[in-house]
């Protein structure tokens, strides 16, 4: 082993000193974050992305040992090491190594000597090991002074996590706007900073040079948001920052498997922000979707009703709702719109770049106080632009060689950071480079990476992947021909094949209907459409299901294909369309070809479509055929999917006993195949069943664990169904607060799938709370909101109910002929439906309204029909309720 001096201790030394510290620690079950590889990059000062390497090091040569463990306060489970005896034994030599160096120390007294590294310790008034030791030298010099000051600004927790932060280059001016975010930070009034203004303008940047000023004093969170950036990620980002300063109460909320909604999301974050310390900033607020910017909105109101001294800063194009003028007056929020950049300041990033003095009027007249144009120009380009535009053609572009152009193509074309394997594989895919070896091609892709990253052209993004600014994105894909962009999009499709998730196969599908080969994107939606719709999304497969329909006509797609359009469909609450493409799907062409799976998934699929159309006797048929093929087959997986199946359609029969099991069949078998998206279905079916007994808390239970497992699946619109379910059953235990926001999260999540059907569903539900808390009017909204819905979809069921609840409405406004003709209409469909179980509890609950409001004659009516209803069907409860009405009708 070669001596290791001080000042130059390797990283790999570092990490190995560092777990030592950490041995025999129990990680049996559960792991610290310390653990992590960010743990260890925080605990050692330095990024994550350099401990990657020295940790694959060590493992290999059984230093360490890596596992998989649950880690304190993270939700799922992540790599975590520990250090081994022979990791043990090369941690003594390390320090026998380095300890007898000599390094010069400055005393707590001022008095400079020189000493040994490891007497250091007997200098300072605590004890330290030789980690603390190494990193506390600079230069060979030890200052036992300011190691004390940095040690107590560690021992008080201060957290850095600007990792992902952009570094400002060339920064000058804009002394205005620092003093400004200097004067918000020491104003404990100042709750945000919003800072606003047009693309490649500086505001990156500007936050990003008043971070590097401030990093030493205070906690940085830097988050920069995405297109795809969804709420848990930054949750769980910003949950980390907070647990690193002593509060875990986000992290523990998110790792509990429960839904986020913002009510809920605002009590936990109460606390923790209460107690935080330093500043969040949001970059790129612009790419936020509205459950990211009501959560930062919502930041905002917690801090602003506390008297903490964290603070927001937003950072965008547009600002988010809080930036209002009382609050800016106030100081509440301080607002900077940032404009065009001095001349001076734009000369100064000129000199700095070595950009000749004799190009420096032209440049400042062209690039009209752009940082980003004073970034890209090149030195050596004697340019004639006249416009910013004119120039990134006339000297960005053209200056591109072959390579270079084909790689910001390929990134501007890319819906997501692209990693520099994609673009080797697209190179490499493409006839353009045919000529090249394999090893030409990788040195010359490398080669055009690194000369566009030093021309700042390309930006690394998170996990190595490569982007660039929007405004050269969208300027670049523009340009390009359409020969290089099929090439480009197919390479990309190709690379994307790659990896089995349902994101990559979504991408793929997408680039590959980009470049025209439809053949390709059927064959990968075939496969994986199920997946791609519930955890990412229609709006793929809905292209290219148009391209193709076009191209090929209805008739002709695929059984596979058309099954996913009627899903699709069904989403939308196109149930006419729905029904067409199964109609397709079963044609004669299509039977000869079909396979037993896409039989049963297309017939399971159109018993659904009858069940919710209320032909409940052929959707029940259609059912126990695919039941019985099921079992000839010996196939679980379809078996327990058809018993949830029939336990829905007996439970909306009202035929509970027989709903009740197949449902316990079909959680017994999901148990079997360990399938978490079946058992959220199958714990969902028997919270109804349990609901109908009226224990409405046991059914709250069920479906909390049901949505823990579908929170595993990234089902959105499952989730959304289970929790507009679960608002009915708070409204029924009268806790209507926790009602709306089941009805609130549910109407979030079904928009987020694209599930119309699920979010009437949720109106109308959230219908039945605001007549609770008599808010009549906004019911009555919701009702006619969810009816245009249920009437496009022709559910007669849920029309029943809708004229249902708008009577009760009408009830509470004692417009007694409206409600009479509300409940005439819903009686009349609930009857050719033979629906008469959900009648019954109709009829009852009308009843009950009605002698609320003294009108006797008609609740003893309805009482009378629900009884005859509860003896047909041994509702036993309801009976005994309906039974109890009757006797104080007669009282009174």
């Amino acid at each position: 082993m070669n001596e290791r001096q001080p000042h130059s201790l390797r990283i790999v030394d570092r990490v190995l000193l560092y777990l030592s510290r950490y041995k025999g620690r129990d990680i049996d079950i559960v792991a610290p974050w310390a653990l992590t590889q960010e743990g260890i990059a925080s605990g050692i000062g330095v990024d994550r992305k350099n401990v990657v390497m020295p940790l694959k090091d060590l493992d290999g040569k059984g230093c360490i040992k890596v596992h998989k463990r649950h880690v304190k306060g993270s939700k799922t489970v992540r790599k975590v090491y520990a250090v081994t005896e022979t990791g043990l034994n090369e941690t003594k030599l390390i320090i026998d190594l380095i300890g007898n160096n000599q390094v010069t120390i400055v005393d707590l007294e001022g008095t400079t000597r020189e000493a040994k590294l490891k007497d250091i310790p007997t200098f300072l008034p605590m004890k330290m090991d030789m980690l603390d030791v190494v990193l506390g030298i600079d230069d060979d010099r030890f200052h036992c002074g300011e190691f004390l000051e940095k040690k107590a600004r560690l021992d008080r927790k201060l957290v850095d996590m600007t990792e992902r932060m952009p570094v400002a280059k060339n920064f000058f001016g804009r002394e205005t706007e620092l003093k400004i975010l200097r004067e918000s930070l020491s104003n404990r009034a100042t709750k945000a900073i919003v800072i606003t203004g047009l693309p490649g303008i500086g505001k990156t940047a500007l936050a990003s040079k008043f971070v590097s000023e401030i990093r030493r004093e205070q906690d940085i969170f830097w988050y920069r948001i995405f297109d795809w950036t969804g709420l848990e990620g930054l949750l769980t980002s910003l949950g980390e920052f907070l647990a690193a300063q002593g509060s875990s109460s986000l992290l523990r909320f998110l790792g509990s498997g429960e839904a986020i909604n913002l009510q809920r999301l605002s009590l936990v974050l109460a606390n923790d922000l209460r107690a935080a310390r330093g500043i969040a900033l949001f970059d790129d607020f612009h790419n936020a979707d509205e459950k990211i910017q009501k959560a930062i909105v919502m930041m905002f109101d917690l801090l602003q009703e506390s008297d903490s001294a964290f603070k927001l800063i937003v950072i965008g194009r547009n600002a988010p709702s809080f930036d209002v003028r009382d609050r800016v007056i106030s100081k509440t929020v301080n607002r900077i719109v940032l404009g065009k950049l001095d001349r001076e300041s734009c000369r100064r990033i000129l000199v700095s770049r070595e950009i000749p003095s004799a190009q420096h009027d032209r440049a400042l007249d062209v690039g009209k106080g752009y940082p980003l144009f004073l970034e890209l120009m090149e030195p050596e380009l004697g340019f004639q632009s006249t416009e910013f535009f004119d120039f990134l053609q006339n000297e960005i572009l053209s200056s591109l060689d072959p390579s270079e152009k084909w790689i910001m193509t390929a990134v501007s074309l890319a819906r997501y950071p692209v990693l520099p394997d994609a673009l080797l594989i697209c190179a490499a895919s493409s006839s353009r480079f045919a000529e090249l070896t394999p090893l030409e091609l990788d040195e010359r892709t490398q080669d055009g990476i690194t000369s566009l990253r030093e021309r700042n052209l390309l930006v690394d993004a998170p996990y190595g992947a490569l982007s660039s600014h929007d405004l050269l994105k969208e300027f670049i894909s523009l340009r390009a021909t359409p020969s290089m962009r099929a090439d480009i999009h197919a390479g990309l499709a190709e690379f994307y094949l790659n990896d089995d998730s349902p994101f990559s196969a979504n991408e793929s599908i997408y680039h590959f209907v980009s470049a025209g080969e439809l053949e390709k994107s059927v064959d990968i939606a075939v496969t994986n459409a199920d997946e791609i719709l519930s955890r990412i999304g229609h709006q793929t497969l809905k292209g290219l299901i148009s391209a193709a329909t076009k191209l090929k006509g209805l008739e002709s797609l695929p059984a596979e294909l058309l099954l996913t359009k009627a899903k699709i469909d069904e989403l939308e609450g196109e149930w006419d369309s729905a029904l067409a493409a199964i109609d397709a799907a079963l044609s004669d062409r299509n039977l000869e070809e079909m396979n037993a799976d896409t039989w049963a998934g297309i017939r399971r699929f159109q018993a659904g479509l009858m069940m919710r159309r209320g032909d409940l006797p052929k959707a029940e048929k259609v059912l126990m055929v695919v039941r019985a093929k099921a079992i000839v087959m010996r196939d679980d997986r379809l078996r327990t999917e058809v018993c949830l199946d029939l336990g829905n359609l007996l439970h909306r029969k009202g035929s509970i006993e027989e709903a009740r099991i197949y449902l316990e069949e079909a959680i017994k078998a999901s148990q079997a195949i360990d399938d978490d998206l079946l058992m959220g279905r199958a714990l969902y079916g028997r919270s109804k069943v349990v609901a109908a007994e009226e224990d409405f808390l046991m059914a709250i239970e069920i479906q909390q664990d049901a949505l823990r497992r579908l929170a595993q699946t990234g089902a959105f619109s499952d989730q959304a169904k289970v929790l507009t379910s679960m608002g009915t059953y708070y409204d029924a235990i009268d806790e209507y607060e926790k009602a709306m926001e089941c009805q609130e999260e549910a109407l979030s999540l079904a928009a987020r799938a694209g599930d119309v059907v699920t979010q009437a569903y949720a109106l109308a539900n959230g219908a039945v709370t605001l007549i609770s808390m008599n808010n009549l009017d906004e019911a009555v909204e919701n009702i006619h909101a969810a009816r245009d819905i249920f009437e496009k979809t022709g559910d007669r069921t849920m029309l029943a109910m809708m004229s249902f609840l708008e009577c009760n409405a009408h009830i509470e406004k004692e417009d007694w002929l409206a409600a009479d003709t509300n409940f005439q209409e819903c009686k009349t469909i609930a009857e050719v439906l033979d629906i008469k179980y959900y009648l019954g509890y109709w009829l009852t609950e009308i009843a009950e309204r009605y002698l609320l409001h003294g009108r006797k004659t008609e609740a003893s009516s309805n009482l009378e029909h629900a009884l005859e209803i509860c003896e047909e069907y041994s509702l036993t409860a309801l009976r005994d309720d309906v039974i109890k009405m009757i006797k104080k009708v007669e009282k009174t």
